[in-house]
């Protein structure tokens, strides 16, 4: 009777030992798990970079008169959306016509609003309305068209003896009529908005005197050939 006891003990023994070794292995493949699972999340302390905003290109401000005006000379007058004087001096920049602009600031009955000019007036400075600058390559143009005959913001009253509309705004066109013209001695070219829309060339069959300081026209005398 002792021995089936003590067998039966025996073997509840080693039942008890199997159980404990694979609750200590189940525990520690639960510990693997936790570890790797821990290891694929990210740091959340870690620092996270903000997204950079784009920066906006420089505007050159370069040339821009403050409180100046430069009456006079212009050709064409912007109602602009924005008021801003850069602006004015990039339409100016961009147009072979244009030698200087006047940016005249919104008032409380008109908008802001950009004058481009065919000529470099004077600047008038102290004027809180307007910012005025000359296209940089207002220089290099007066040169060549003075070393071509063209004498700017002149007008050579009198003289005349033929006179017409011209279908493009173009000074060039009124000095080759001249040249062309046996009896022509001079002409005056008077720009759109003075006599009308369109421009106007007078030829003539003398050199009258010049009168400097009229925006109106371009003149010239025949070019010796």
């Amino acid at each position: 009777m002792h021995a089936p006891r003590a067998l039966t003990a025996l073997l509840a023994s080693v039942a008890l030992c199997l159980l404990v070794v694979a609750c200590q292995t189940a525990d520690r493949g639960t510990s693997t798990i936790t570890s790797a699972d821990e290891a694929a999340e990210p740091n959340a302390e870690e620092p996270v970079e903000a997204p950079q905003m784009p920066t906006a290109e420089p505007r050159d401000t370069s040339g821009l008169e403050s409180d100046t005006a430069r009456p006079g000379s212009d050709y064409r007058e912007i109602a602009m959306d924005v008021a801003d004087p850069v602006r004015c001096k990039e339409f100016c920049n961009k147009q072979m016509r244009c030698m200087a602009f006047t940016y005249v600031r919104p008032d409380a009955n008109q908008g802001p609003r950009c004058r481009l000019k065919h000529s470099i007036p004077d600047k008038v400075e102290g004027e809180e309305c307007c910012v005025s600058g000359v296209n940089p390559r207002a220089q290099r143009r007066i040169a060549q068209l003075e070393s071509r005959g063209f004498e700017l913001d002149t007008n050579r009253p009198g003289g005349d003896f033929r006179s017409f509309e011209m279908q493009r705004a173009e000074p060039a066109q009124c000095q080759e009529a001249c040249e062309n013209l046996m009896d022509c001695q001079a002409f005056t070219y008077v720009r759109p908005g003075h006599k009308g829309d369109k421009a106007y060339c007078y030829l003539k069959n003398s050199v009258p005197e010049k009168v400097t300081d009229e925006d109106c026209c371009i003149s010239g005398v025949k070019q010796a050939r």
